[in-house]
């Protein structure tokens, strides 16, 4: 907490494994494939059409295939890596407590980058919900005279 005081959340912006998996591979290839923040807001906005389907489809089989590398190279870390090399060519009848963790680990980390992404930080992270609770204006420490002088304006909450 004390680095966070002096230098910012530098954890979370330069070491956390979440936000670099994110920023550094997961959102570069969102950006190649469906362009620009306001490019896929102006999307989102309309229709289903073939090519938001194709783009979506495509981005979403990108991550599925890196979800399952790195749920092999997760794996990697408990099985020697020519074990693991056998266990995939045997198939998932000969080792299935691997291949559970595999799925468990793939689905995991998809649901993790193609959707939850920065709600991880707020609602799983310990670290990140302490230091979001250090930054808030109001908290139960506060006065309310602590508050911004724009939520004192009319017709502000």
């Amino acid at each position: 907490m004390a680095l966070t005081a002096v230098a910012g959340r530098v954890w979370c912006g330069w070491g956390c494994p979440q936000t670099v998996f994110l920023e550094g591979v997961f959102r570069p290839i969102q950006r190649l494939i469906e362009g620009s923040a306001a490019q896929r807001i102006r999307r989102e906005a309309g229709p289903w059409t073939v090519e938001r389907i194709a783009r979506r489809t495509l981005l979403w089989s990108i991550y599925l295939v890196l979800a399952l590398g790195v749920a092999h190279v997760f794996l990697g870390y408990f099985t020697p890596i020519r074990g693991l090399w056998s266990m995939i060519q045997a198939g998932p009848s000969e080792s299935p407590e691997a291949f559970a963790w595999m799925v468990a680990i793939t689905g995991v980390t998809f649901f993790n980058f193609a959707w939850f992404r920065e709600q991880t930080c707020v609602a799983i992270c310990p670290y990140g919900y302490r230091c979001s609770r250090c930054s808030q204006t109001r908290t139960r420490w506060s006065s309310a005279t602590t508050r911004s002088a724009a939520s004192l304006a009319p017709g502000a909450r």
